[in-house]
């Protein structure tokens, strides 16, 4: 799941210190001519949120994080706002129901305040709004040098005998509170974006005291805390070194995870060892389908800098966790932005039941080092495997081949890991059907009867655009090759798939839905599965998730077969959660026209297939097809949505009150009061329904669904 420029803004709003300069002159909306008081552009300089710069005689500020991104370029994705002027003393009035921008100044309270990120709704110089407003003169924005008050009522929630957990009330801030700092014996030992902190790697039967100090946005600090002294369990009394099982009791299967020595996870390439305890469901509630080691890692892009982790596991040997098949690999989905926790099941289990394939899902507690972390989606790892992306799997092969060869060949004995690892990131094998290591020449066909290459690939379009092998398409679609993942090592391979891709997109950009392939005329159906582009497109429009043809969106091909869209993965910000705020209210809007995320997204493939009646006459049939079963079962009164809810009720509370976000992705800090359960599903079913009834409205008749889509 990845959200490069999602982490990129977030990161930009976190680390800035909100220093904006505004220059105005005399006229009214005008465009401001550079000045000198304002640095030229310069394409190595990084820039944050509120930077002024002059580029082509004009003035224009940063909107959020960016470098070499060219103020006014369509590649700048609206990061460059050109700078209008405005008469001193006329600003607006601040109204409720207005929608402000980055920069935009009103007046309130005899005060000028000026926006530090989209807002709706969020009266300036509250408390609690995060510093959503700050305060403004004609000179500038006003210095914060009020520092938070002190944290109080510090207390010990829990501890073994070698960590102690602390927890403490809020602090106030004229503007915000963004962290506390947390130190023992007059030692930082680390920040706190929330309530509470664990101090771990601590000896037995010794005797800890705690501070704690409140910082806000500008860097102003509280006084410390009172003192507070704890001390921890002995070895014999109170544990065995932190290797105690903590039990906790869940309507939900608890997965617990206890790291080697406690160690912190704190990198998404390097895994820790640790032992895991995976609890059952149903019946099997307290049985353990899985006792044993496990390694675990960090994963996700803007996720991971979230408070609440996203993880991925790897079992020790291959075993089946809720019916997902035998498999190592696993991935814990933190849900973070997804204060419902089930926009992912809800689009998922969707898709199941159209027949997509998607990405197989258990919604669990999470249990870490004794410290309960929260509510988690246990899925499947997408990849090519039996339980999975069933289809050749060429890093498969090139096992099998690696263990045949070496138990054959004497002077290749004890080397088969070494020799598979060789052919993985070595594909010439494939085509040439030979392969030379330590001086041996193989030959293939020895040991394993190759298909051709015309499947074996799982591929990700994404904007992240970071594997091995990978290309854009003349639309500039970023097409990374998930598996094998060094099909560039093997020209042939990666030249097929890639001209196959290219003939597909050329074919629905045409004026006739066909392109050549291979020197023959080709329909674009002749390449992909008709049927599931027309039911990822269904998918995709029924929950509006923006991320379609954007990130996360997976194709695959076998040996001799057609492309064929999924499986589904990440759909957390569909159903209204989307980064992008003002879509969350957007229920009257097809994603595939609503904006782009990238110039790429922009062009993207469901723009032109749209065009084609052939299409779009499936389209019109699929929807109606479903509509009265699929789609009613899942927004009707007690309906999918309300028993996923039911479901989750009680480990929803729960994580909220663990992790009271905001579910704002541009500025993802706590609430001040633990939200409502409830309330956040009646969010994402509200939005549900009032979507669904304006497709209704769309697709009443098939001429009527071409007029709303554009399409001539």
């Amino acid at each position: 799941m990845k959200r490069g420029k999602r982490f990129i803004i977030m990161m930009a709003i976190l680390v800035i210190g909100f220093g904006i300069l505004l220059k105005y002159d005399s006229s009214m909306n005008q465009i401001v001519e550079a000045q000198e008081s304002y640095p030229a552009w310069n394409p190595s300089t990084i820039y944050n949120t509120g930077d002024m710069v002059t580029y082509d005689g004009k003035v224009w500020m940063a909107q959020w994080y960016t470098q070499g991104q060219v103020p006014g370029s369509a590649e700048a994705y609206g990061v460059w706002k050109l700078q209008t002027s405005q008469t001193p003393g006329t600003y607006p009035t601040w109204n409720a129901f207005t929608v402000y921008n980055t920069g935009d100044i009103v007046s309130y309270g005899g005060r000028l305040w000026i926006a530090q990120w989209w807002t709706q709704g969020q009266t300036p110089g509250t408390t609690g709004e995060y510093g959503v407003w700050r305060e403004y003169t004609e000179s500038g924005p006003v210095t914060d040098t009020q520092a938070p008050t002190v944290p109080t009522n510090l207390v010990s929630t829990s501890k073994t005998s070698t960590s102690i957990t602390i927890s403490w009330t809020a602090s106030t801030d004229n503007v915000a509170v963004t962290a506390y700092e947390i130190y023992s014996n007059n030692t930082l030992l680390g920040t706190s974006s929330t309530t509470s902190y664990t101090a771990r790697g601590l000896s037995p039967n010794t005797t800890y005291s705690f501070t704690v100090r409140a910082v806000d946005a500008a860097g102003n600090k509280s006084m410390a805390s009172a003192q507070l002294l704890v001390t921890t369990d002995g070895e014999s009394g109170g544990g065995n070194g932190g290797d105690e099982t903590v039990k906790y009791y869940s309507n939900l299967p608890v997965i617990y995870i206890d790291t080697e020595n406690g160690q912190a996870i704190t990198s998404k390439e390097v895994y820790v060892k640790a032992k895991a305890k995976i609890m059952g469901i149903g019946s099997e509630l307290n049985t353990a389908l899985y006792d044993g080691d496990i390694k675990i890692r960090g994963r996700g892009n803007s996720t991971w800098f979230a408070p609440k982790k996203p993880y991925r596991i790897k079992l020790d040997k291959k075993t089946d966790l809720f019916g997902m098949g035998n498999n190592k690999d696993y991935v814990l989905l933190a849900n973070y932005y997804d204060l419902s926790l089930m926009r992912n099941m809800i689009a998922f289990d969707f898709a199941k039941k159209l027949g997509f394939d998607v990405t197989e899902f258990q919604s669990v507690d999470l249990v870490l080092n004794g410290v309960y972390e929260g509510n988690y989606l246990l899925c499947e790892q997408t990849e090519i495997a039996k339980d999975r992306v069933d289809i050749f799997d060429w890093e498969d092969a090139a096992e099998d081949i690696a263990k045949a060869a070496a138990k054959s060949i004497p002077s290749l004995q004890n080397m088969a890991d070494e020799l598979e690892d060789a052919l993985v990131e070595n594909l010439t094998w494939a085509t040439s059907g030979s392969f030379t290591f330590q001086g041996v020449t193989i030959k293939i066909s020895d040991y394993y009867d190759l298909p051709n290459i015309t499947g074996g690939y799982l591929l990700e379009l994404d904007d992240t655009y970071d594997e091995i092998s990978q290309f854009k398409t003349k639309s500039g679609q970023p097409i990374m090759i998930k598996s094998p993942e060094y099909a560039k090592t093997n020209q042939e391979m990666f030249n097929y798939i890639q001209s196959y891709v290219q003939a597909f997109e050329d074919a629905v950009r045409s004026n006739d839905f066909h392109a050549t392939f291979n020197g023959q005329r080709v329909h674009y159906s002749d390449l992909f599965d008709m049927d599931s582009l027309v039911d990822f497109w269904i998918i995709t429009e029924v929950f509006g998730n923006l991320d379609s043809m954007f990130k996360s969106t997976y194709m695959y091909k076998d040996v001799d077969g057609l492309m064929k869209m999924g499986p589904l993965w990440d759909w957390d910000l569909c159903a209204g959660g989307s980064m992008v705020i003002e879509f969350r209210d957007y229920t009257q809007t097809w994603q595939t026209l609503y904006r782009q995320l990238s110039p790429a997204q922009g062009q993207q493939w469901y723009r032109y297939l749209i065009k084609d009646p052939e299409f779009l006459q499936k389209a019109y049939d699929r929807y109606h097809s479903i509509r009265n079963t699929l789609i009613e079962d899942l927004i009707r009164n007690g309906g999918v949505i309300d028993q996923f809810a039911a479901y989750l009720a009680q480990s929803g509370q729960l994580n909220l009150e663990k992790w009271p976000s905001n579910n704002n992705m541009w500025w993802p800090m706590p609430n001040p009061q633990v939200p409502k359960y409830e309330d956040k599903v009646a969010e994402v079913k509200n939005w549900m329904n009032n979507h669904i009834t304006w497709l209704d409205q769309q697709f009443t008749s098939f001429a009527r669904l071409r007029s709303s889509l554009g399409v001539n």
